[in-house]
């Protein structure tokens, strides 16, 4: 669903710059690696050690994202998230669910309200 909204909100641009390639290249990586250790379910490794790298992975992609964009919030975001990665190797529990639904508010709804309110407060002042 994600990929076909994308799809569709690209097709809308304009021009694409550089920045904006190189970050969707970094989730793009992101969601094959993913779904690679989703894969890893069928090897026998645990449900809950997948999140964990998935959660490692969360921080990698939001660091890079942050460094390409120069958006300081995704940095931070990104430490946040590698400490939940390294804190849920050691609680391979149903809790880990827990630190997996923080690591996406903090990488993707937070960050998704901070850009809509300022695209408002542009849309206001021009």
């Amino acid at each position: 669903m994600q990929a076909w909204l994308q799809y569709k909100e690209e097709k809308k641009k304009k021009a694409k710059t550089f920045t904006d390639q190189a970050i969707d290249y970094v989730w793009t990586g992101f969601f094959i690696s993913a779904l690679a250790a989703l894969g890893a379910k069928f090897a026998g490794i645990s449900g809950y050690m997948i999140i964990s790298i998935i959660l490692l992975l969360t921080g990698f992609a939001a660091f890079l994202t942050g460094m390409l964009a120069k958006f300081f919030y995704h940095k931070v975001a990104a430490f946040i998230c590698w400490a939940f990665g390294v804190i849920s190797f050691f609680m391979q529990t149903p809790d880990i669910y827990l630190l997996f639904a923080a690591a996406a508010i903090l990488v993707w709804v937070i960050p998704g309200f901070m850009l809509n309110a300022y695209f408002k407060q542009q849309q206001h002042a021009g």
